[in-house]
């Protein structure tokens, strides 16, 4: 029964302890005079007017005077963390001759806010203090920023021989977690690569260990826990008293793996990781040879296809070869090395000239990176043309002073040259001027004399071969326009002018039939002249059923029509097929 007495206390006294000891980390720091502040009324007096003679307590041996009246405050070493803080207290050891106040105050933006105030001891030194447990200015907690923009000072309204020998604040703050940041690896190889890290702010305390952990698979954020026991297959940790960066080598790593990471600090809060990142290791590059294209008689364009870079800008060649090869080295052709240039999915290709007519060639692609070079998995074949072509389709379009010319490649050529004269065709490919040799289908041959007649001859051309055929195209600029200028003649006055429908915006159903025009699509000057045509129709159809006279009924129905004309619904010219088609009307209407 005694025996459960005693472990019944001291597990209350435990309990006690852990309730009250662990949780309390709050902490202090004193913050000494660096600067002046501002003097806002009156001036220095007494003793010299140095903030140094209030940093400490040298038995009163310095001091300020600061005569009644007078506003000074001063600022005061920065703080260094940003962790929670609780309050600042202003501490000033002052005297007075004879009876006076004194105000505490702090100066933010140019505000005075009260700290404390009270009646100073006459005659002897005291120390008098006041606390902010939240910024005066915003009424929030108090951050590093804004209590290292305040400054501090005392006030004195009345009284005699006011001296000031010492100033200080403390500040009471709550200690943190570090804060700490992970950044990229670099210099990653295939067997190794550096882990950096950050650690950004001490929470207040000194960082006693700064870590990383890593492993080849993705983890939850590891908390605030001993590194070593997260849940990260692999871990390193080094002593530190300082924040700022680090970093630390990792080796040997596995070829072509990803692997994720955490930055760590720890001070007597615990531990505290950064976010999780990730790296891969370099691999094997891997690149696949696919078809030819732009194969002429001596000429080809070799293609390939990069599959996989292995985690770096990699470097591509190719060979070719008359005979079947193993790898690009063994070709009796390189192509020179293109450099730290292609990564997965690129399409590198190299241009090869100076091949044989007709002759099938054999060819493969090979990648580098640092890892390793890797050969592709196939070889691929390709024929170069037989012979060399003349162009076709060869046209020749003239103006005046230019000629546009245009051809279809021939076959097994990689460029087209044409020759000209005037007066007859070229003889050969160089006789003449050369209008053009390169690899387009169009060229515009500027600078010639109007009226000219001038003839081309076109040939193929594929390296140092020129096709033994030709084609041939001639035409003749245009002459110069001779400067006299005529008159041009006047159309007659609304014959051809544009009908104008919106003279008739005062009708009823003016909206309504540009709505219907509009609905169904049809331009509304199409929809008032279909309109017209009606109308026109139905005045003489009921003139011809009142009189029982075609002719007048005809005669109606036209002088309607020119109506509309004159008013410019429709044009005059349309008067004449209106008509017409009205007559036609009534013809058909007698015969049925």
């Amino acid at each position: 029964m005694l025996k459960r007495r005693i472990i019944g206390i001291v597990s209350t006294v435990v309990l006690l302890v852990s309730s009250i000891v662990l949780p309390v980390f709050a902490t202090t720091l004193t913050r000494t005079i660096t600067g002046e502040g501002s003097l806002t009324q009156g001036t220095y007096t007494g003793a010299p007017a140095t903030f140094a003679n209030l940093n400490s307590d040298d038995a009163d041996v310095t001091y300020i005077s600061i005569p009644s009246g007078e506003y000074h405050d001063w600022d005061f070493d920065s703080f260094v963390t940003s962790t929670n803080i609780n309050s600042v207290t202003v501490y000033i050891k002052s005297k007075s001759g004879g009876d006076s106040w004194y105000q505490i105050y702090c100066r933010i933006g140019g505000t005075n806010y009260n700290v404390t105030n009270g009646k100073l001891t006459p005659g002897d030194y005291a120390t008098y203090s006041g606390a902010l447990t939240a910024n005066p200015a915003t009424g929030t907690a108090w951050t590093q920023a804004t209590l290292n923009a305040a400054t501090f000072g005392i006030y004195t309204p009345g009284g005699t021989d006011h001296r000031c020998t010492y100033m200080y604040i403390v500040v009471d703050y709550t200690l943190a977690a570090p804060s700490v940041t992970t950044t990229a690896a670099t210099t990653i190889t295939s067997t190794s690569a550096y882990l950096n890290g950050n650690v950004t702010n001490d929470g207040g305390t000194a960082i006693d260990e700064r870590a990383f952990v890593w492993d080849t698979v993705s983890r939850a954020n590891p908390g605030n826990v001993d590194h070593a026991a997260t849940a990260y297959a692999n871990n390193w940790a080094e002593a530190a008293v300082v924040i700022g960066t680090y970093t630390h080598q990792i080796t040997p790593l596995t070829l072509d793996t990803t692997y994720y990471f955490r930055a760590g600090a720890h001070n007597v809060q615990g531990w505290t990781y950064g976010d999780e990142l990730s790296f891969t290791t370099l691999g094997n590059p891997s690149i696949t040879t696919t078809a030819a294209t732009n194969i002429n008689a001596t000429a080809a364009r070799l293609n390939a296809l990069v599959n996989d870079d292995g985690g770096q800008a990699s470097d591509v060649r190719f060979g070719y070869d008359v005979v079947t090869r193993a790898t690009v080295a063994a070709c009796a052709n390189q192509t020179p090395w293109v450099n730290d240039t292609y990564l997965t999915g690129n399409t590198p290709y190299a241009d090869i000239t100076g091949l044989n007519v007709g002759t099938t060639y054999f060819f493969r692609v090979e990648i580098k990176n640092d890892v390793s070079t890797q050969q592709s998995s196939n070889e691929l074949t390709f024929t170069t043309e037989s012979g060399v072509y003349a162009p076709t389709n060869f046209q020749a379009i003239p103006n005046s002073t230019e000629v546009s010319l245009a051809w279809t490649k021939g076959s097994g050529s990689t460029k087209t040259k044409i020759q000209y004269k005037t007066g007859t065709f070229p003889t050969s490919s160089t006789d003449g001027t050369t209008a053009y040799n390169d690899t387009s289908s169009s060229y515009q041959l500027p600078s010639l004399t109007p009226g000219t007649t001038y003839y081309f001859r076109a040939y193929g051309v594929s390296g140092t071969l020129t096709s033994t055929t030709n084609i041939t195209a001639f035409c003749t600029t245009l002459a110069a326009v001779a400067t006299t200028s005529f008159t041009a003649p006047t159309t007659p006055s609304g014959w051809f002018s544009p009908p104008n429908y919106t003279v008739m915006n005062k009708l009823p159903i003016y909206g309504m039939v540009n709505w219907w025009g509009d609905t169904f699509g049809i331009p509304r000057a199409t929809t008032w002249f279909l309109l017209m045509m009606f109308i026109s129709v139905i005045i003489g159809v009921v003139t011809y059923r009142i009189s029982n006279k075609l002719p007048i009924a005809m005669g109606m129905t036209e002088l309607v029509i020119i109506m509309f004309a004159i008013s410019g619904v429709i044009s005059v010219w349309l008067t004449f097929p209106m008509a017409l088609v009205t007559m036609i009307a009534w013809a058909v209407g007698e015969r049925v």
